[in-house]
This record gives structure tokens, sequence and C-alpha cells, in this order.
């Protein structure tokens, strides 16, 4: 049917709703953002009903920036800047400076809840007006490069009074003598990244808060986690640690040693490049560890083997472990160890024997899960999920 220019067909609200919520379905899809706007450019209708999917998690890198920042920074168009939710800007090169992104999370203080910074257009100039962002629960500034140790400092000063923030990744900085900083007090999250030497770890002029659970220990050297492990028990909340992508400086340490420094972690992920055996404890105490990531993050051979992970999944003191995650490329590294052809790094690699040993391990795991359901007195234990075994991820 054909339609004279200027015209269109009246949809109900309703219908406009579900043609959005199936758009909101595929927010993943890079041409999510253009579709909205062809929607807000059909009628007024469509225009009252899109307009504020436009805006909660814009896209805004290369040149959509300049049109964006304009936009919420007109005082004209203030109803824009509340419906911003979440502002990404880590695709940012040379489109912003440090005083236009200032300006920017000024505007939308009031509404904003994530917020990822860039590494050239951010600095101390921007962390006043994060500090006013009462709502912000997720703040990443892994891309952010402080220059001097009073600017690493700033970013604790200007958060430390953020009620919601639950959320922290820091930037990299070198050189750390003493990490002793106020942390926000229902922070939840803690990502590090210190790649040079960190002398100590004194939290005696600022409590950790109890909330804190999670802490990921980034391109850290191994001194750094070293000293991290010789003072993690200022974390009295912590079971989830995660050390991945670690300097390939040598440093190892038993898996026993690691989980008795947080003896309530309950999930470790880490490169078994960085373990070197497992030895019982001398107590007969079972740690509470249930899930353990192996992760290849480094090019540095993998000292913790298959044969080893089986081994220490058979200790006792491991009673409570029901579930072991595998990358592939891991898998693929073991596989590589056992086999007698090497001249191909790069080519994937399967070997029956790391198979096998995995499949004795994945059963081991299940049936000591199924082992603790039952002295749990579960019912129905054939329906059971237990989530419990080894699963390979990508």
């Amino acid at each position: 049917m054909k339609f004279k220019s200027g015209l269109y067909m009246y949809l109900p609200p309703e219908i406009i709703l579900h043609v959005l919520d199936f758009l909101r379905a595929d927010r993943e899809n890079s041409d999510y953002q253009v579709d909205i706007y062809s929607c807000c450019l059909v009628s007024r209708d469509w225009y009252n009903a899109s307009v504020e999917h436009l805006y909660p998690e814009p896209w805004v890198a290369g040149h959509r920036f300049e049109k964006f920042a304009k936009t919420i920074t007109d005082s004209r168009k203030s109803d824009f800047a509340k419906l911003v939710k979440c502002l990404d800007l880590s695709m940012l090169v040379h489109e912003s400076n440090a005083s236009k992104t200032a300006r920017l999370i000024g505007r939308l203080k009031d509404n904003l809840e994530i917020f990822v910074a860039p590494r050239f257009s951010f600095g101390t100039a921007s962390l006043p007006a994060l500090s006013k962002c009462s709502r912000l629960w997720d703040l990443d500034l892994s891309e952010y490069r402080p220059k001097s140790s009073a600017n690493y400092k700033a970013i604790f000063e200007h958060t430390k009074n953020l009620q919601s923030l639950t959320h922290l990744q820091l930037p990299p900085f070198q050189f750390l003598e003493t990490f002793d900083f106020p942390l926000p007090p229902k922070l939840q999250e803690l990502t590090i990244s210190l790649p040079e030497i960190w002398c100590s770890f004194d939290q005696q002029k600022y409590s950790i808060p109890t909330s804190l659970s999670k802490v990921t220990l980034r391109k850290c050297s191994g001194n750094v986690v070293k000293t991290f492990l010789k003072h993690v028990s200022v974390f009295n909340r912590l079971t989830r640690l995660a050390i991945i992508y670690a300097t390939d400086d040598g440093w190892a340490a038993p898996l026993s040693y690691i989980l008795t420094s947080a003896p309530d972690l309950r999930f470790l992920r880490i490169d078994p490049s960085y373990i070197q055996y497992f030895l019982p404890p001398y107590d007969d105490l079972v740690h509470p560890l249930e899930v353990l990531q192996l992760e290849k993050d480094t090019s540095m051979p993998p000292m913790f083997g298959p044969y080893d992970i089986l081994n220490a999944a058979r200790q006792k003191s491991l009673g409570n472990l029901r579930l072991i995650k595998l990358r592939k490329s891991l898998r693929q590294a073991w596989a590589r160890n056992f086999s007698d052809n090497l001249e191909v790094p790069d080519q994937p690699v399967e070997h029956p024997l790391v198979q096998n040993i995995l499949d004795s391990l994945d059963r081991l795991l299940i049936n000591n899960a199924r082992a603790r359901a039952q002295d749990s007195e579960v019912e129905d234990l054939d329906n059971l999920n237990l989530n419990a075994g080894v699963r390979i991820i990508p």
C-alpha cells in the first residue's frame, strides 16, 4: 500500500512500546542506538516513546561524542541529561579534553550510575564532579593514567563519600610505596592494578569496609601479589579473589598458602603459572573454597597441571570444592605439554590423557557435591542442580 509523503500509519502506544521492547532485547547489537534513533524520527508519538531508550546507555565513540556532549551541556535540553544512566568514554582518543569531560559529568551527576573513564581526556579536574554523583555505583578508572601519587590519592579523596559506590576499578600506577587510602563505605568489589613495586599494605589509618567481598589484582607484579596475600587479613570479609594478567616475573606460591592467607575465600580465579603445588595444611580444617577458575594469562608454562588439580581435589581440606572452570587455552597448553608435537605452538592441541584426567576430576567433584547434599538431607537428589564438575570456558 502506498502512502502520500508526510503521512504515516497510526499505531497505538502499546504497539510502539512492544516494538521497542524487541529492540531493547538486542542492546548488544552495535546498530541498537541507530535503530532507536530511527524510531525517534517517525513521528511525535514514536519520538515520545523512543527518546527515553536512546540516552540511558549512549554509544558515543568517535564523531558521535561531540554531538552528544553538545546536547547534554545545552541548558535548554536539560531533560536529556536526566535520562543518561551509563556513560562509557573508554573509546575516546582525542575527541574530548579533561575540562569538557568534567563539565559533562557535572551535567549528569544527578542520575549517572555507571561511568567508564577515557584514557586521555580524564584528570583530577573531573574528580570533583564525580564526587557529586550520588547514584554512581560502578566506577571504572582502568584506562586513566594518573601522573603522580598526588593524582592517585585524589581518587580516594573524591570517592570516599560516595554512598552508592559498590564497584571500583583503580587505574594502574607504578611505584606505590604504601596502600593506605579511604575507601567508599559500601564498596563491594575493588580492582587494583599495580605493575611495579608495592612495599606495604597498611590500612591502619583507614578501615576496610565490611561490605568489601571481592578483590581483583589485575596486571600486578609478583611482589604486589605477595604483599597483598601477606596483609590480606585486613579484608575480613573477602570471599572472592582474582589474580589475572600478572607480570611474567616468575612469582609463584603454593595453592595452600593462597587459601590459608584468605580463610574465607569461596571463589578463586588465577593462572596456574602462579601455583607451585598444593600442600595440605597440618590441621583438619576444611577450606570453604567452592569454585576455582584457572586461566592462561601469561606466556609462562603452567606449573600446576591436571594431575596436581586432581590430587588437590582429593584432599579433605578442599572438601567444599564443587566447580572448576578451565579456559580452553589452558587445556590446550596442558595437552601441548603432554604432546610430542610442539612445532606449531599456536595450533589447537588435544590429548586423551588430559581429557581422562579432567573426566576423573569431573566425576569426583560431582560425587562430592552429591555427598554433601545428601549429608544436608536434601530431598530429590536426582533432580538437584548441583552446578558441580569441570566446565571448559572460552
